[in-house]
C-alpha cells in the first residue's frame, strides 16, 4: 500500500479560522488503471487542534506611549522619539516598524507612522509633520491584505479623509490593527495606535518591542542577540537605526517625508460641501471592507 503526505494551509486569517475542514480527494485522469481514474474518495473531516494558546494574544502600542508585549508585560516608552522595530518574525520575513515623535508639549511620545513589511511588500501609513500618505511603497509578492472596516469609518481632518481603522493581514495569519485618532489635548495631533494579534507561526519566532512570544514575559526585555536586559537597554536595542541593526533591516528611508499618496478633491454638492477623496498609489493593492 502506498501512502501520501500533504500540507493543508487554511485560506483564512486570524482567530476566524474554523476548527474543522472537509477534505475531498480525487485521483488524476492519467497514469493509473482506468477504474481509478478521477475516482473521488469519500469526504473526510479533518479536525484542527492548536498546539499553542495564541488566540486573543496581542502586543500593542498606544498613545503616550503605553506598551504591552505579546506575553503580557506592560511598560512605558517615553525615553526618546525614534524609529523602532515593533515586531519582527525573522523566520517568515515579516516586520512592523513605527516612528514616534514628541507630543503633549514635549511630555510624551506619539506614533505618527507605521510600516508593515512581508517579503517584497511594504504597506505604509505616514502622518508625520503634516504628511498624509497611505499606500503600498512596494508590492512584489502580494503577501499583504489591507482591510478597512467601513466606508463610514472615515474622519475629516483638515480637508483630508483618513480611515479611522484598518487591518493589515499577513500571509502567516498575523493581524496588525491600525487605529488613527486625532488628539484634541495634543494640539489635534494624529496618533496611530497599533494592536498586533499573534498567529501560531509567531510563537517562539518573533523579537522586537513586542517581546519574544514564548509564554515567558520574564525574557521579553531582550537585546538583538537574545540577552535579557533592563527596559531602557531593551528599547534602545530595537531602535531601527541602532548600531546593532543587522543587514536584514538595512533599507533606509521608509518613513521619508517626500511621498504624496492621497490626493483629495473637494466637491461642493449643494450646501453640504461633501469631501471626496481620490487615492493614487504607485502600485495596486487590495483594500476591502471587513
Amino acid at each position: 500500500m502506498k501512502s501520501a503526505a500533504m500540507t493543508i494551509t487554511a485560506p483564512y486569517f486570524s482567530d476566524a479560522d474554523p476548527n474543522s475542514y472537509k477534505l475531498r480527494l480525487t485521483t488524476s485522469g492519467t497514469g493509473t488503471h482506468s477504474i481509478w481514474k478521477r475516482y473521488i474518495v469519500k469526504e473526510v473531516t479533518v479536525l484542527i487542534k492548536d498546539n499553542v494558546n495564541y488566540k486573543n494574544t496581542a502586543c500593542y502600542s498606544r498613545a503616550d506611549l503605553h506598551m504591552k508585549t505579546a506575553d503580557g508585560r506592560y511598560y512605558e516608552m517615553n525615553d526618546y522619539a525614534e524609529e523602532f522595530i515593533l515586531y519582527w518574525n525573522m523566520k517568515y520575513n515579516t516586520m512592523v516598524q513605527m516612528k514616534t515623535v514628541r507630543c503633549d508639549n514635549d511630555r510624551a511620545n506619539c506614533t505618527c507612522a507605521v510600516s508593515v513589511r512581508a517579503g517584497g511588500d511594504i504597506f505604509l501609513i505616514n502622518l508625520c509633520n503634516g504628511m498624509k500618505f497611505i499606500g503600498m511603497t512596494t508590492c512584489n509578492d502580494n503577501l499583504l491584505d489591507i482591510q478597512k472596516y467601513s466606508d463610514l469609518e472615515y474622519q475629516m481632518l483638515k480637508y483630508f479623509l483618513i480611515p479611522k481603522q484598518m487591518s493589515v493581514l499577513t500571509f502567516t495569519g498575523t493581524v496588525i490593527k491600525i487605529h488613527i485618532t486625532q488628539l484634541p489635548d495634543y494640539d489635534d495631533m494624529l496618533n496611530i495606535d497599533l494592536d498586533i494579534k499573534m498567529a501560531p507561526k509567531d510563537f517562539q519566532s518573533i523579537s522586537g518591542l513586542c517581546g519574544t512570544f514564548d509564554s515567558d514575559s520574564g525574557n521579553d526585555f531582550h537585546t538583538r542577540n537574545g540577552t535579557v536586559t533592563d527596559r531602557a537597554t531593551f528599547i534602545n536595542a530595537w531602535r531601527y537605526h541602532s548600531t546593532a541593526t543587522s543587514s536584514a533591516t538595512s533599507s533606509t528611508g521608509i518613513f521619508r517625508e517626500d511621498r504624496t499618496i492621497i490626493v483629495v478633491t473637494m466637491l461642493a454638492l449643494g450646501t453640504a460641501g461633501i469631501a471626496m477623496a481620490t487615492t493614487v498609489t504607485k502600485r495596486s493593492f487590495r483594500i476591502h471592507n471587513v
